[in-house]
């Protein structure tokens, strides 16, 4: 099944079909996982590829969060969703990426371009909503950057 369109931007995630809200990614309204998969690449090399079970947690299902490491390297990825109810269709993403120390690509390259790509709801009875997103070209700059450590920040 073709994920459904997810805004992956500045302002966080959002999509725009009122009809499908959080809780139609999970496999029911009640569960407490979803899976995610990341696609993180920094200056054309993979940073991080793979899939985070996230735990669904807080009034409404309103805040998912987990992390997972893959060769040493290790993604954690929050998702808080602003609603008071279970609708809403906007939410915060927070993604901190690790490499182990002396590894992971291209921490010289100034600037460095990472392309994102985020897949919500990939797990089994879920319901995919996928997005894109590239910092550090002109459209989007990094807000800090230096040899070890990039940032974007609203």
């Amino acid at each position: 099944m073709p994920a459904a369109p997810l805004g992956v931007g500045d302002a966080g995630i959002s999509f725009d079909d009122p009809a499908f809200v959080r809780t139609s990614i999970l496999s029911s309204p009640t569960s407490s996982t979803v899976t995610a998969r990341i696609r993180a690449l920094l200056s054309g090399a993979i940073l991080f590829e793979g899939n985070i079970t996230l735990a669904v947690t807080g009034p409404g299902s309103s805040r998912w969060s987990g992390q997972a490491s893959i060769n040493g390297t290790t993604a954690q990825l929050t998702v808080a969703w602003i609603s008071s109810a279970y609708t809403g269709n906007t939410g915060d993403i927070d993604v901190t990426i690790t490499t182990p120390k002396g590894h992971g690509p291209l921490y010289n390259d100034l600037p460095a371009i990472l392309d994102f790509d985020l897949t919500l709801g990939t797990g089994a009875g879920e319901t995919p909503i996928a997005g894109s997103l590239v910092i550090g070209g002109p459209d989007l700059p990094w807000k800090k950057e230096n040899n070890n450590l990039r940032e974007r920040k609203n």
